[in-house]
């Protein structure tokens, strides 16, 4: 008699669970919009830049670091944070692990280095498209706090993994 219990209870936490996943499947998903950056933000300005070199010489590696640079280098710290907290407002979504702009911040500040990595997601989030985009594409910027109002980048790039014939 117990046994049979159990499987009652079993069968409808199956038959739960079932109408859960059809009711959550159906459900209308969001749509993928663009970051809410200016279309001036250099990391805006410097994915698409690269995306559109690679498209036209079809390397499997674009170095951003002198595209990101200047606008880095010109800025307030500040302002790199600001810029820093609309990123992770864009891509928070779809972000396994969010990025921390205060945690960010507090490292910088610490003339710590953090890197920033993207995956093609968040790339496609950020650059609002989906062009040019591979499975295994990925985006690193390494930024270094270089006192407490500047930032320096040391690394940026765009990778892509795919071989070409």
């Amino acid at each position: 008699m117990l046994a049979m219990l159990g499987r009652l209870v079993f069968s409808v936490l199956v038959v739960a669970g079932l109408i859960t996943g059809v009711v959550l499947f159906s459900l209308p998903r969001e749509q993928m919009t663009p970051a809410s950056l200016s279309p001036e933000n250099a990391f805006l300005k410097s994915i698409r830049t690269a995306l559109a070199e690679r498209g036209q010489s079809r390397d499997v590696y674009i170095d951003l670091t002198e595209k990101v640079r200047p606008h880095f280098e010109g800025k307030s710290f500040d302002s790199t944070i600001e810029d820093i907290r609309a990123v992770a407002a864009a891509t928070s979504e779809i972000s396994s692990v969010p990025l921390n702009p205060d945690g960010i911040a507090n490292l910088l500040r610490s003339g710590q280095e953090v890197a920033l990595g993207f995956n093609r997601s968040q790339i496609r989030a950020l650059a609002g498209t989906a062009e040019s985009l591979a499975s295994e594409d990925r985006m690193l910027i390494r930024l270094r706090g270089s006192s407490s109002t500047h930032t320096r980048v040391e690394f940026a790039s765009l990778l892509d993994t795919r071989v070409y014939p």
